[in-house]
């Protein structure tokens, strides 16, 4: 009995912890769910997008996020949410990066930041620019990821913004965020657990 009540016990520690994940980090539910969006206004869940070029398809699932710029010359169109990593957890998605600029001289901008629990910028894990490139731009998909040094809360911020001026919006775009733990999940470890208790009831 006493070994039986173990058993549990080490399911019940280890079968506890919160892991991990992005909420609606595909966008699947077809809304901003789960997300915090600065405006509202320039936000939208969309199925496709038409770039200059060619049309932007959803990278996992049926929908994605836009961003739109038009805030003002560096001001940036936001969203964000809160996520607890453990250390070594790898955080990834992906971004596109539609610049709609006339010219390359205009530095519109998108980027995926990591903040930490105190808002500070931990790291850039994409960012992409009308600066220097053909117009007008429409840069491909591209998939990003990051890697938690340690374990904390952290955001996750997509931005977009005009830079130079205020009068072409840019727009960006994000899709199939997910986060892969680096401890094993809950049912692997009830699992385990199960296969313990068995063999104490075997040997008994």
């Amino acid at each position: 009995m006493k070994k039986f009540l173990v058993v549990l016990a080490i399911m019940a520690i280890f079968t506890t912890p919160a892991f991990a994940l992005v909420t609606n980090g595909g966008f699947e539910t077809g809304t901003t769910a789960g997300w915090t969006v600065n405006d509202a206004n320039r936000a939208s869940v969309v199925t496709s997008w038409s770039g200059d070029y060619g049309t932007y398809l959803p990278q996992e699932g049926s929908y994605f996020l836009e961003l739109q710029g038009g805030l003002g010359d560096y001001v940036y169109t936001t969203a964000s949410q809160s996520i607890v990593l453990v250390g070594g957890d790898i955080l990834s998605g992906m971004a596109a990066f539609d610049g709609r600029e006339t010219s390359s001289y205009w530095t519109d901008n998108a980027y995926v930041r990591i903040l930490n629990g105190a808002g500070a910028l931990v790291a850039t894990p994409w960012s992409d620019t009308q600066s220097g490139k053909d117009y007008p731009y429409d840069g491909s998909w591209t998939s990003w990821n990051w890697t938690a040094p340690n374990s904390g809360t952290y955001t996750l911020q997509y931005g977009v913004a005009n830079g130079g001026d205020n009068a072409v919006d840019p727009f960006a775009l994000f899709d199939a965020a997910e986060v892969n733990n680096v401890v094993p999940e809950p049912a692997s470890l009830s699992l385990l657990g199960l296969g313990l208790l068995g063999l104490l009831r075997k040997k008994r």
